[in-house]
């Protein structure tokens, strides 16, 4: 059964550092200003707690998911609260090749999202990237109340995809996603770079060997 629908995860595919050691000095320097040793300490603590979970699986809004957080380290007041969080994810974005791909994709396959994301992640793919419109389905884990890797967000994609685990090439940046992805049948690719993927994508004859950004 060949492949005819291709399923995305967005942070740290659609949407990841532009400079990824640039983002992450400023993120180290971030970190100090609230006593963490870096800013991978300070990372895992928010986005590996159980108020990221709480806000993922539609139990809090994103608000209240950064107010709950912030208000330890003396962040108190909303406008404080959010200007952090602008500046935890600047230097993110979705590079120009990724939206040459999506739209040329389109025409072509089912294209779908599964996204671990807050209540935002709908306003962001169209107000933001202005690419909602290229995807047939959008799965948020704060709309499904399912969060990958857990089985049950995988089931509800194959469901509202209308798709067989064998019709689909599902993309992420976590290995543990993907692993609980191949595990229930589908074709994986765990993103690394942008040329990877598109020299997987070629590989698997979803795109033409003589794709480029600059052709598309």
């Amino acid at each position: 059964m060949s492949i005819d629908t291709i399923l995305f995860d967005v942070g740290g595919v659609i949407i990841e550092p532009l400079d990824h050691d640039a983002v992450w000095r400023a993120r180290d320097r971030l970190a100090q200003e609230l006593g963490f040793e870096s800013g991978e300490e300070m990372w895992l603590a928010f986005y590996d707690s159980d108020v990221w979970t709480a806000a993922k699986t539609g139990a809090i809004l994103h608000e209240e998911m950064w107010e709950t957080l912030l208000r330890p380290f003396g962040l108190l007041q909303r406008e404080a609260q959010t200007r952090f969080v602008t500046r935890l994810h600047e230097g993110e974005g979705m590079r120009p090749e990724m939206a040459a791909l999506i739209k040329t994709l389109h025409p072509h396959y089912q294209l779908g999202i599964l996204s671990n994301w807050d209540d935002r992640l709908e306003l962001i793919l169209e107000e933001k990237l202005e690419i909602a419109a290229y995807f047939d389905v959008v799965l948020n884990s704060h709309r499904i109340g399912a969060a990958k890797p857990d089985d049950e967000a995988f089931h509800l994609a194959l469901s509202h995809l209308d798709a067989r685990p064998q019709q689909v090439l599902f993309i992420d940046d976590l290995q543990r996603n993907t692993s609980a992805a191949a595990a229930l049948g589908l074709h994986t690719h765990t993103y690394r770079d942008f040329p990877a993927l598109v020299a997987e994508l070629k590989q698997r004859d979803l795109l033409p060997e003589e794709w480029t950004v600059s052709n598309s």
